[in-house]
């Protein structure tokens, strides 16, 4: 999967840069609109892809393989909400995310769409004790995935996949609040044989192969799998001391915003798959069977769900009548 996010003329929509051809040069535009050339695509492959994704971006060509379009976002229409139902592709969150102890609270309230940009807000705000964000997620599976975004200073912002499919890089200071757009992508092939490589304006800044995966027989863990199931993209702004260090609160400007220009997830032409359910790996009744593991922000682990955590064993010598008993 091909996922890119976009950090060029206003949001990179009007122009080819360096992210759309995968090249190695690094490139920075202002913020000022530019027309495009391009026409918007008439009749879409996929009924995820923003008739506003000019005809241009429809296809790309990364590594000698050519991509196919099947969902993109472009952000044009001014005054979108995010509460839960209220957008056919995103959700704002409303809760305190505590695995990593964020100071902020995720409220709808601080994203909204204007100048062509998805905008994630940090603000001092007084929500449930906790200064707020938030973040927004869709389902896909595999191939690659590219934004523009403009980002935070001094505070993390994130756009990543759901298992946090994530690596670290240094970013211009010019590009914060709107001033200058880059592209951010991730190439991500599943399975025992995949791969995923990050990328900035086209140029590669890390990878990670299935052998970084591989066995060990000193833990006696077998080959594990760069990870198959569909999972959600999710953007947002954060405030933690367990991500880069402790929060330098005096030296924050508050409100502080990201700007996300766009969302474009690529697939190959014959592995086009734009469900969260699919036949090799379902969810959907799974997900139906327990409600409020999944609906509920409150139970913090699978018994306080009121559900039991699946049995296993790492023995080969132990019958599945017994894992069961």
């Amino acid at each position: 999967m091909i996922i890119s996010h976009d950090y060029t003329s206003q949001n990179g929509k009007g122009s080819t840069s360096a992210s759309e051809n995968s090249s190695s040069t690094s490139s920075l535009t202002s913020s000022s609109k530019t027309s495009s050339t391009a026409t918007a695509t008439p009749t879409p492959v996929s009924p995820w892809v923003d008739p506003d994704t000019p005809k241009q971006f429809t296809n790309k060509s990364i590594g000698g393989q050519n991509f196919t379009l099947v969902f993109s976002d472009e952000f044009e229409k001014a005054g979108r909400t995010f509460t839960e139902g209220d957008d056919p592709k995103w959700t704002a969150v409303d809760l305190h995310y505590w695995p990593t102890n964020d100071f902020e609270w995720y409220s709808p309230d601080a994203v909204s769409t204007s100048d062509g940009s998805m905008k994630i807000t940090m603000s001092k705000h007084e929500i449930n004790g906790h200064s707020y964000m938030s973040a927004q997620k869709n389902s896909y599976e595999g191939d690659y995935l590219q934004q523009c975004l403009s980002t935070v200073a001094r505070i993390p912002p994130a756009v990543y996949l759901q298992q946090c499919l994530s690596t670290v890089a240094r970013i211009p200071p010019a590009v914060y609040e709107g001033k200058a757009f880059q592209t951010y992508s991730l190439e991500y092939v599943p399975g025992a044989e995949g791969y995923i490589i990050w990328r900035i304006n086209g140029q590669d800044i890390w990878g990670l192969d299935a052998g970084a995966v591989g066995p060990d027989p000193l833990s006696k863990t077998a080959q594990r799998l760069i990870s198959e199931e569909p999972m959600s993209i999710i953007m947002n702004v954060v405030m933690s001391d367990n991500w880069v260090g402790k929060v330098p609160f005096n030296e924050l400007t508050l409100p502080s915003t990201m700007w996300i220009g766009y969302v474009r997830v690529y697939q190959l032409p014959d592995k086009i798959n734009d469900s969260c359910d699919p036949p090799n790996f379902p969810t959907a009744q799974y997900i139906k069977d327990r409600p409020k593991a999944y609906n509920s922000p409150i139970p913090r682990t699978w018994q306080e769900a009121g559900y039991e955590f699946p049995k296993y064993s790492i023995s080969s010598t132990c019958s599945a009548n017994k894992l069961t008993n």
